[in-house]
């Protein structure tokens, strides 16, 4: 159930259009992923991740008015090592980079991750 109100909660936000047909989509969508998805998610776990998820979504907007405002960025790829506790955990961290617009997850490991990030070129002074 934690699964099916994030996912349609999520689907709101990125569609950003309340009509009757697309809440409809949004909440077929959101049942045939819950229901295929089993992660063990407690709800204490689910709400600590609620501001995280607001944090994100904000992030995610100012980046793309820097996008907007500020086109010169080069490309790079780093690895990110980080251990995750929990699967709810590895979920929460994967939606943060995907929802942000300067990053792309390109690859996923149980030690930490591959992601294509945009970068602001830094001027050298020689």
């Amino acid at each position: 159930m934690v699964i099916f109100v994030l996912l349609t909660i999520v689907w709101m936000l990125i569609i950003g259009d309340a009509g009757f047909l697309e809440i409809l989509i949004g909440i077929g969508i959101s049942i045939i992923v819950a229901r295929s998805i089993e992660l063990p998610v407690g709800f204490l776990e689910f709400c600590r991740s609620i501001p995280r998820f607001f944090i994100a979504m904000a992030k995610a907007y100012v980046e793309s008015f820097q996008l907007l405002l500020n086109p010169g960025l080069h490309e790079e790829y780093r690895v990110v090592s980080k251990r995750f506790d929990s699967s709810w955990e590895s979920v929460m961290e994967v939606f943060e980079v995907t929802v942000t617009p300067r990053k792309i997850l390109v690859d996923m490991e149980e030690d930490g991750y591959l992601e294509h990030v945009l970068e602001e070129v830094k001027k050298d002074g020689s």
